[in-house]
């Protein structure tokens, strides 16, 4: 992100890495300028989205097919995700696994993977995709610290 902030001028430039530009604008030229308001609520916002930008998007989240057959893999931020068919008795789950990076499922200890079964459907994977947010949310400072681990 940059950021060119010019004291007595009428305006702010914000550009953050996706190319999104925001141009505010002020009347006055005085340090109480509401300028100074608008780059706190770009800020904010600017956040907001990157956030939601690296959430699964259920509407785009169609991996049923895929687990019918095979155990599908993929990581989000530091957090690492495994969706697979899980038999149990006669019936049929589709059990997520979450567990932090930097290593393979396989490598990663079974203490700390964590994990939470759903109706082997579409309406399932789309639960799914529900809990992995709010599990990425809410135990964010946990797939932070995965990101800086070096193995």
């Amino acid at each position: 992100m940059s950021l060119r902030l010019e004291k007595n001028l009428e305006s702010i430039e914000i550009q953050c890495f996706s190319g999104f530009y925001v141009l505010g604008r002020a009347d006055s030229r005085s340090e109480e300028s509401p300028l100074f308001l608008v780059l706190v609520v770009v800020t904010i916002v600017v956040t907001i989205a990157s956030e939601v930008k690296r959430m699964i998007e259920k509407e785009h989240f169609h991996v049923l097919n895929y687990v019918k057959k095979e155990e599908y893999s993929a990581s989000m931020d530091g957090m690492r995700y495994m969706l697979k068919k899980k038999e149990v008795g006669d019936d049929t789950k589709l059990e997520v696994i979450i567990w932090p990076e930097p290593y393979c499922f396989a490598k990663t200890e079974e203490e700390k993977k964590q994990r939470k079964e759903f109706e082997f459907s579409a309406s399932g994977v789309e639960m799914a995709a529900d809990w992995l947010n709010e599990q990425y949310v809410e135990q964010k400072p946990l797939w932070e610290l995965s990101k800086k681990m070096k193995i």
